[in-house]
């Protein structure tokens, strides 16, 4: 098994760049996953560690061996790079039985028919598709394709795990159900595993860690509920949460000599300590950032709330989306229950004071 270290990594596709000055550690036997939009740069880093692509700049060490730096004219082909990829598209044939695409890699590479046998038996029983060996691919769900598409990475016992979006083409009960599958698996074989992804559900399940990318860049990397409860900036803090946090633009004013934001239906005002932050800052427009979870619906009028309208109650299970609306901005509520509320209601709104977020308008960073 290996960490895997990259560092500067750039890759141009002629005129475009596709990834800058990428740098990431991965641990051994750590489960990251990479996160970001579609066209990010994602599958450009996964290939560019399988050694599919050339770089154009940096260095990618797996552990103490330095398999990949151009300025250095060192480059290791994909074969000897020890990595085992598992693609979206599971690239299976059609013709041959499970055990045979399970052995078509080691076959490939001349590795005895004993030892063949004794590891695709060992990863079939390993994936509980053991009784399947002898059938051929068309007979099989979305499911069973999938532990032929992971059997065949296991058996070559890669050094890193690779894998494209690998649960993009199941059902979203499948999906649910792999999900728990892989990480166990993951687990118990104790391999580096980078894992790509966009759905951001996926990651926040499955990682140990996420790196979550944007436009060719790191915008942060650290565990699931880091990028969750404390995002770096309004990026992260937008991609990583299902509903999205609300965002209000909003100016930093004076009123009643104290200091606080305006966002028009509401003013906001800030504790002196935050406020002499933003001011030694010379900020002047900002964006406050609330999770659905942390937009409080109250049954009274008092201080500090402001009014908004229903727009539509979404029942989700055992919760409920409730979108709201305060002088043409939409914006959402989760609550446990919506029994007291219905669409067209005009209600109380206040937000959780030790959850929410303000940013810099300009830069997009993180003030508070």
């Amino acid at each position: 098994m290996a960490s895997l270290t990259i560092k500067g990594l750039t890759k141009k596709y002629d005129e475009t760049i596709a990834v800058e000055n990428f740098n990431l550690e991965v641990k051994d036997k750590e489960f990251l996953v990479l996160v970001g939009p579609s066209g990010c740069g994602k599958t450009t880093v996964l290939n560019s560690i399988a050694g599919l692509i050339n770089i154009n700049e940096g260095e990618i060490w797996f552990g103490e061996e330095l398999v990949d730096a151009p300025q250095k004219k060192l480059f290791k082909i994909p074969q000897k790079r020890g990595v085992a990829m598992v693609f979206q598209d599971y690239a299976i044939y059609p013709h041959m039985t499970v055990y045979s695409n399970m052995a078509f890699p080691l076959e490939v590479r001349k590795v005895a028919p004993e030892e063949i046998k004794e590891r695709v038996i060992k990863a079939a029983r390993l994936l509980g598709i053991d009784h399947l060996l002898q059938r051929k691919p068309k007979a099989l769900s979305g499911g069973q394709k999938q532990r032929i598409a992971l059997g065949r990475a296991i058996v070559r016992n890669p050094k890193i795990f690779l894998m494209d979006e690998p649960l993009a083409n199941l059902d979203a009960k499948l999906r649910v159900q792999a999900r728990v599958e892989l990480k166990k698996l993951q687990e118990e074989l104790g391999v580096t595993t980078i894992f790509v992804t966009h759905d951001q559900i996926e990651a926040m399940t499955m990682g140990d860690r996420i790196a979550l990318m944007n436009n060719g860049h790191l915008e942060q990397i650290g565990p699931p509920l880091e990028l969750y409860q404390k995002p770096k900036n309004l990026f992260v803090a937008d991609f990583i949460g299902s509903p999205s946090i609300n965002m209000f633009q909003g100016n930093l004013v004076k009123k009643d000599k104290s200091i606080g934001i305006d966002l028009k239906f509401f003013f906001y005002p800030l504790t002196t300590k935050l406020s002499k932050s933003i001011t030694d800052k010379e900020i002047s427009k900002v964006v406050v950032g609330i999770r659905p979870e942390n937009v409080l619906i109250v049954q009274n009028k008092k201080d500090g709330l402001f009014q908004a309208n229903i727009l539509r109650i979404e029942p989700v299970g055992k919760e409920y989306n409730i979108h709201l609306e305060v002088e043409g901005k939409p914006f959402i509520s989760i609550e446990s229950s919506a029994d007291n509320w219905r669409q067209g209601d005009r209600v109380w709104i206040t937000f959780a004071k030790d959850y929410i977020y303000i940013f810099d308008q300009e830069s997009g960073d993180i003030i508070s």
